[in-house]
């Protein structure tokens, strides 16, 4: 039976585990945590009665590789969704909006909620008739050489609808602003998901912490069918000789592998290597050209149901986006999220804080957090690859890249925004390109 090693236990890794483990190999993997999950991660923090996610996940119902994985591991009901997109909007002041899809089919039925959605700018309902045309129209190497904001700005997309509909959107899902961002990732986002179909353009969450509701089902499974973990394992360096990768750890090189699956982030990974490796030379190079963003997440404990549903847009505050989910009796946890958040790395801690919770109540007046508890503020600095335009071509496709040793992870080339469900669909590409791999050897 061949051995496959997987570095990375995060959902690359854990993806490419069981979709090589239902192949019949014989898989380990290490993680330098003695968790794993990744960046996606619950812990426990005094003072709260639930655990506390690292940051809110959410996925589109075009999502199908993680809801496929959930299935096989027999955690499909851990994911909540409504029928059609829903998003509540909070603004500064109190005003309250919601953004409705229609019943129509795709994609009028993004436009029909539009038209109906209050904070937009009559004209700017319309220019959204003119996205299906632009998206086909433009070539992907065209998109991705320019940024998002000068590809909507030449949609005639002005600053009102870039604060109220674009920054919300592409914070959430490309961890960038919109100068920022390549508009191919963009692209990418709205093909997927929001122009594809009513159930694609739905946003699922977990029921539950992530740890419980994703890390866990998956982990279970895999070490119920023979799945070996190091969990506190520090891999060192990665070498190539004759032709195959050298894996070292503390306690020296990894011994008996016939294939290798880095599932690290990049940057990670881009210090594992050195240039004079050939082909791992090559990619360490192309690694340094790319950059993280980062994302600021604020939890505390509230007694008052906020908002009607889980989570609500937050528009002319800090915050972008507010999640809740019952805690204990009658409190509430409330998480509020930052992306794009790498202008607030310098910042102290507790003034941080004070300033979200400042900032609620220029949405929420009476707002007041539990008394006696203190909000707990977690920043993931390197929280996702910063898609600035060009850097689709830094990304390394998933699968080999030289001798044995494979490559996976939300980052590389899936076509798909570093996203969960790229990491996901990363780990089963991978799995197919070592069956790939191991076939061709025999033949």
């Amino acid at each position: 039976m061949k051995r496959v090693l997987i570095i990375g236990a995060g959902l690359a890794g854990l993806s490419a585990a069981v979709y090589l483990r239902r192949s019949g190999y014989n898989v380990t993997v290490v993680e330098k945590r003695p968790f794993a999950g990744g960046r996606t991660y619950s812990f426990a923090c005094s003072g709260f009665p639930v655990a506390l996610d690292n940051g809110p996940h959410v996925m589109l119902g075009a999502y199908s590789q993680m809801q496929d994985l959930l299935h096989l591991v027999g955690a499909e009901n851990e994911i909540w969704g409504t029928p059609r997109l829903q998003v509540d909007y909070v603004v500064r002041g109190g005003t309250r909006a919601a953004l409705r899809a229609g019943n129509l089919p795709a994609p009028f039925h993004l436009l029909a909620g539009l038209l109906r959605f209050p904070l937009l700018a009559g004209a700017d309902k319309f220019r959204f008739l003119r996205l299906s045309s632009a998206l086909n129209r433009e070539t992907e190497t065209a998109l991705d050489g320019k940024d998002a904001r000068t590809w909507l700005e030449s949609l005639g997309f002005g600053s009102s609808a870039m604060q109220v509909f674009w920054e919300p959107l592409i914070l959430a899902t490309l961890n960038g602003w919109p100068e920022e961002v390549s508009a191919l990732q963009l692209a990418r986002v709205l093909k997927l998901g929001f122009l594809a179909g009513r159930k694609e353009s739905r946003i699922l969450l977990f029921r539950n912490s992530l740890s419980r509701s994703l890390v866990h089902p998956i982990v279970s499974w895999l070490q119920r069918n023979g799945v070996r973990f190091e969990l506190g394992t520090r891999v060192k360096a990665l070498r190539i000789v004759r032709g195959r990768v050298l894996v070292w750890k503390r306690e020296g090189t990894i011994e008996g592998v016939d294939a290798v699956v880095s599932a690290v982030p990049f940057q990670v990974l881009r210090d594992l290597l050195r240039p004079e490796d050939g082909e791992l030379g090559r990619l360490k190079a192309s690694l340094s050209s790319l950059e993280t963003g980062s994302i600021l997440n604020v939890h505390f404990l509230n007694r008052r149901r906020l908002f009607p549903g889980r989570f609500a847009a937050l528009l002319g505050i800090t915050p972008q986006w507010a999640f809740i989910r019952p805690a204990e009796g009658e409190v509430f946890l409330y998480s509020l999220v930052v992306s794009g958040a790498g202008h607030l790395l310098k910042q102290p801690r507790d003034e941080l804080k004070k300033r979200m919770l400042q900032e609620l109540r220029l949405v929420w007046a009476d707002f007041s957090p539990v008394e006696g508890t203190k909000p707990r503020l977690v920043m993931e600095k390197h929280a996702t690859l910063l898609c600035r335009p060009g850097a689709e071509t830094c990304r390394p496709f998933p699968g080999r890249i030289a001798g044995n040793f494979f490559v996976a992870g939300d980052w590389t080339r899936t076509g798909l925004p570093p996203t969960m469900e790229s990491a996901v669909r990363s780990g089963r590409m991978v799995a197919r390109e070592i069956e790939k791999f191991f076939r061709r050897k025999k033949a």
